[in-house]
Parts: C-alpha cells; sequence; structure tokens
C-alpha cells in the first residue's frame, strides 16, 4: 500500500506478509530503506557484497535479525546491507518502508538467489529474473494525507 510518493525525495508503503510468507531476496540499487515493523514479527536477512567472482557471483556476507513493532527501525544503506530479504515470524506481520531516494528509472530492483554458501558467514549471491512464486498486491490507502508543506513549530516557537 503506496501511501506517499513524490517521486524526487523519498516513497512511504506498508508492506504485510501472510503467516510464513517472505519478500524474496532484492536490493534497491543506490537507495536508503527504513523498515519499521508495525505488526507482528520479521527476520531481516541482509547482505553486503564484498567483491565479484570472476563468474558474476558477489561475494557477500550476511546479517540477520529478528524486529517486532518494539524494536528501532532498520536501515538499509546503498552499499551495506542493501541486498535483504524479509520474512514473517510466526504469524502475520505488516512493515512501514521508506526509500530514498525514490525509485526511478536508474535504480531498478533487482532479485537475487544464493547459489553457494562456503562458510556459515560468507555467501555467493547470483542476480536472476523475479522468483515465480513472488506475487504482490495492491490496496489504495485511503487514509488522511502527508502534507509536505513547511509546518511552524508548535507553541510559537
Amino acid at each position: 500500500m503506496e501511501l506517499y510518493d513524490d517521486k524526487t525525495t523519498f516513497t512511504a508503503s506498508v508492506f504485510a506478509l501472510r503467516e510464513d510468507q517472505m519478500l524474496p531476496l532484492h536490493d534497491h540499487p543506490n537507495m536508503y530503506g527504513l523498515i519499521k515493523c508495525i505488526h507482528g514479527t520479521l527476520q531481516i536477512d541482509s547482505y553486503t557484497p564484498e567483491s565479484e567472482s570472476d563468474d558474476e557471483l558477489l561475494v557477500s556476507k550476511c546479517h540477520s535479525l529478528v524486529i517486532d513493532r518494539y524494536s528501532k527501525p532498520v536501515v538499509l544503506q546503498p552499499k551495506t546491507g542493501n541486498i535483504h530479504a524479509i520474512s514473517s515470524v510466526g504469524g502475520a506481520a505488516a512493515f512501514l518502508d521508506i526509500l530514498a531516494p525514490p525509485y526511478g528509472d536508474s535504480n531498478k530492483c533487482h532479485y537475487y538467489k544464493i547459489v553457494a554458501s562456503p562458510s556459515k558467514e560468507t555467501f555467493y549471491l547470483r542476480q536472476m529474473s523475479a522468483p515465480s512464486w513472488y506475487w504482490c498486491e495492491t490496496a489504495l490507502y485511503t487514509g488522511p494525507g502527508v502534507d509536505h508543506q513547511t509546518h511552524k513549530p508548535a507553541c510559537g516557537q
């Protein structure tokens, strides 16, 4: 559910995952991502490429964490943890997703698969087309609008 997209600074959306479902391993090239769990529990597996092998595999380190609505937001940076998968844990889950800058012609999402893991920390990733099992329904946001105008501080400050 897209909440806001101004095409230049950021986009904000809410994603809902059914029990034991996931968003596949993907990236947001040259973008920052902020993930805030708002319902249930999420597992985020984020990968940071360290090098590229001769056969175009990304040699990456993985960082996994489990968050719930009481957890601080998770920030994914353009070069650190940007390749990631998000899974619901123990039931349905939902999260707020903010991307900056928003998607454009030069930063489209890519999907990846793990092709090998020579150690507990190292993973070889290969870019692929979107998984055939992945689909996404959209819902229209009908709540209050996001006011992007400059606001005066409260109490005359």
